[in-house]
Parts: C-alpha cells; sequence; structure tokens
C-alpha cells in the first residue's frame, strides 16, 4: 500500500522575551503558516514501512514589544516504520533549514538542525489506541507540534476522534482534537485544533489534511 498525504495549516502565538533570570521583558502576538507532504509504502505481507514527510513554515514578522522580520523554514524527516494490529512505532531523523523553535524564549533555538523523530501507538485503530510522538506531525507545527501524547477511538466505520495535549515551538502547551472521516474508497480527510495560553494570552492552531491510500 501506498499513502500520499498534504495537510496546512496556521497558528496564532504569543512571542516572549526573557531576561537571564526568565523573567518576561517583550511580548509580541504573531501568526503563521505552514504545509506539508508526506508519502510512505508499505511492503506487501510485511509490517514495514518506508516513507518521507516535508514540511515548509511561514513565520510572519513581530512589531510592537518585539520587532523582527518575517522567518522561513523547512523540514525533511525520512521515516522507517514497524506496524502490526496493536502496536506500531516510527523512527527517522528530520533535517531543520534553521535550528528549532525554543516555545520559551522567542530569541532562543535549540543546537542543532538534526534530531530525531519518533511516533508509536498502542492499541487497535478500529477500537481504542493511545499514540505519543516527536517532531512526528505533518506539517511539524500545526500538524502536532514537537510532542503530543493522547489516545484515539472509532466512531463509526468511517470516522475516528483523537484527542490529547500538545507541546509546540510556537503555541506552547495545549490541549489538542484531530478528527479524521473517510470520504471514498481511496480518500481520507482529517482536520485538527489545538488550544493553549501563555502569559494570560490565548494561542491557538488548527490545520486540515487530505490522504489518498493505494491498495497494490
Amino acid at each position: 500500500m501506498t499513502q500520499l498525504r498534504v495537510a496546512a495549516g496556521g497558528a496564532h502565538y504569543l512571542a516572549v522575551m526573557r531576561d537571564c533570570a526568565g523573567e518576561s521583558i517583550g511580548e509580541s502576538s504573531g501568526t503563521s503558516y505552514d504545509v506539508g507532504v508526506g508519502v510512505d509504502h508499505k511492503f506487501g505481507g510485511q509490517p514495514m514501512a518506508l516513507g518521507v514527510n516535508a514540511s515548509y513554515l511561514r513565520d510572519d514578522a513581530l512589531e510592537g514589544d518585539i520587532v523582527r522580520g518575517r522567518r522561513e523554514y523547512y523540514v525533511v524527516n525520512p521515516v522507517y516504520t514497524v506496524m502490526t494490529k496493536r502496536f506500531s512505532i516510527s523512527v527517522g531523523a528530520a533535517y531543520f533549514s534553521k535550528q528549532l523553535l525554543n516555545p520559551n524564549d522567542v530569541n532562543a533555538e535549540f543546537n542543532s538542525k538534526w534530531l530525531p523523530t519518533v511516533a508509536t501507538r498502542i492499541g487497535d485503530l478500529q477500537g481504542f489506541y493511545l499514540t505519543a510522538s516527536f517532531l512526528s506531525g505533518l506539517p511539524t507545527y500545526s500538524g502536532a507540534g514537537y510532542f503530543d501524547l493522547g489516545g484515539g477511538w472509532t466512531l463509526s466505520d468511517d470516522a475516528t476522534l483523537w484527542a490529547g495535549a500538545n507541546l509546540s515551538g510556537l503555541t506552547a502547551t495545549g490541549i489538542e482534537a484531530r478528527l479524521q472521516w473517510r470520504l471514498g474508497d481511496r480518500f481520507y480527510s482529517d482536520v485538527g485544533a489545538s488550544l493553549g495560553g501563555r502569559e494570560g494570552e490565548t494561542q491557538y492552531s488548527a490545520n486540515v489534511g487530505l490522504t489518498y491510500r493505494v491498495v497494490h
């Protein structure tokens, strides 16, 4: 089976500048937009798949307490997956064109452009299951943030709901929900949103995606 997915999203967030003691010394509201595309192939009769995800982020300029020009990033992430009916794990290595944004300080970035990615599932996709992921969302920022943890369950033969919490480099910690439904034999659509807050301001992100599956 080969699967192709495209997705796009955006976020509203609060950028914070901190001093050496960790105290806020400046704040500005910001917006970002990202798009992503992913493809993976599951080898027939084998519990494994190979794939690659790519995302592009545009982080708009900031005005007010913090003045900063527009920033643009891209991410490329090859992924190897082992899966069974009740368990799966995906591992990869993501390359960031610029160092990853630190969610706690607008001026700080993590040290490495290469970072590992991991996603795991425990439970049956046709019933209830638990998932956790690190840097595995598509798109990278609005899709799942840096890290998410939650559970999903089947609503009907054509729909699945997932809910949990995430940590993003732009919108910080928040609650998250995603809904996926089947559009036909080969197409699936999904929508997701997260909601959080920092320094008294509401932050949020949303994304939509479309998946096309071909069974060989």
